[in-house]
């Protein structure tokens, strides 16, 4: 994600302009009232000057998280809350990556970051499912939002409104419509410079987060924060879970990993590539296999599948991408045999095809393969994908054609959730 450079003011005044109509303990008692933070592990994303901070620490949670990716505002914190061990810091933007100190957040707390890092409510929703990722079962995501619906009619466009002065400085906030989108501004006069600040309103409305949510089974309520009920919190409670992991199989180059990336869109469940697993512990797989030999990998291939698999829980489940040498592969086949038990066992597979034909998905996925720049022994690849293909399509409860990639993804959402 792309960093929003702040202004010189931003940190100087930040308290004082981004207080205006606010009540930081009151905000955080809402949230205690409907989900209790005491004992709770918290992460709080866009902490900034810790203003929420200090009032989730009244409320006594096991481990408060706080993050944020500028290191201005990080270092703000440790010196602010440096003698509480029960707090711990990660400078990060907190939605792209899954990042934690503890594996048992039960919930996570965003307010002012979440909209002013986004252009569109799409990426928004996104971030929300990809945040949700790291909570158990049951934990829940509270997030602040202004509604569209109400603040479109409250910021009139070239219309002033001061929130904040002193004898010499002033703030004001107004609106400007750009493109048909509105553009929140923050403009004025500080330590005798001109201030300049836009933050795009995103067409966020309680209807649309219900809709979106409800999809994957999540609980939402929705909870005013300012009186005029522009300004709302949002309760996302992580209902969603799969009973058993969702393994996605298929030959090489068929589109496992485009599949995955379309689920993990539309989920707030953990994405798990197996060979990207494999390229974080010993690095690029083609070069591995030739140093140390290709038995050696498809041993070490086994050991992390074996890993993974077994971390596997209820309510922590994930979806795996498993690669396509690693359930059936003639040269090692007591391997893949292994394989296959850890995986038949405890999951629910998903196999992706090129081609409802085999010979015409064997051809789709060697000219791709030919297309990025790789090697490709044609007709190897040919036999792999025919007797590949043949033995998934056994063992598979679901079969994905990949040309129908995007409108397949709501069919599997559905049939795992009802498995």
């Amino acid at each position: 994600m792309k960093k929003t450079i702040h202004p010189w003011w931003y940190y100087s005044y930040y308290d004082k302009i981004f207080s205006y109509n606010r009540n930081y303990d009151e905000e955080i008692d809402i949230i205690s009232q409907v989900i209790p933070i005491k004992s709770s592990n918290v992460q709080e994303i866009g902490a900034g000057t810790g203003n929420h901070s200090t009032n989730i620490l009244k409320h006594k949670p096991s481990l408060l998280e706080v993050i944020d990716y500028d290191s201005t505002s990080i270092n703000l914190l440790k010196s602010k809350f440096d003698k509480n061990s029960s707090i711990k810091y990660l400078e990060d933007d907190g939605f792209t990556n899954l990042v934690s100190h503890n594996p048992n957040i039960n919930l996570i707390i965003s307010t002012f970051s979440i909209t002013q890092q986004v252009k569109s409510a799409e990426e928004f929703i996104r971030r929300c499912l990809n945040v949700m990722k790291r909570l158990i079962n049951s934990g829940s995501f509270v997030f602040e939002f202004i509604d569209y619906e109400i603040a479109k009619h409250q910021f009139k466009p070239n219309v002033k409104n001061k929130i904040y002065s002193n004898n010499q400085d002033e703030v004001y906030i107004s609106s400007q419509v750009k493109d048909h989108n509105t553009i929140i501004q923050y403009s004025g006069m500080l330590n005798n410079k001109i201030i300049f600040y836009e933050v795009e309103l995103l067409n966020l409305t309680c209807d649309r987060i219900q809709n979106e949510f409800k999809a994957i089974n999540c609980l939402v309520e929705f909870k005013n924060i300012s009186s005029d009920g522009r300004r709302k919190f949002c309760f996302v409670k992580r209902s969603f879970s799969l009973k058993k992991t969702v393994a996605i199989i298929g030959p090489s180059g068929v589109g496992k990993s485009s599949l995955g990336k379309e689920l993990s869109k539309r989920m707030p469940i953990k994405i798990i590539d197996l060979d990207d697993e494999f390229k974080n512990k010993y690095g690029e797989i083609e070069k591995y296999g030739n140093k140390h030999g290709w038995k050696y990998y498809f041993e070490k291939q086994s050991e992390i599948i074996q890993n993974v698999f077994n971390s596997q829980r209820n309510g922590m489940t994930s979806i795996i991408i498993v690669p396509a040498s690693a359930l059936y592969h003639k040269e090692y086949m007591s391997i893949s045999i292994i394989n296959r038990d850890s995986i038949l066992n405890r999951s629910i597979i998903v196999c992706i095809l090129a081609h409802k034909e085999d010979d015409t998905g064997a051809k789709i996925t060697i000219a791709r393969q030919l297309t990025r720049g790789y090697k490709v022994d044609e007709a190897l690849k040919l036999q792999q994908y025919l007797y590949q293909s043949e033995y998934y399509k056994k063992i598979a409860d679901l079969i994905i054609i990949n040309d129908k990639i995007k409108l397949s993804v709501e069919n599997i959402i559905s049939y795992i959730i009802n498995e």
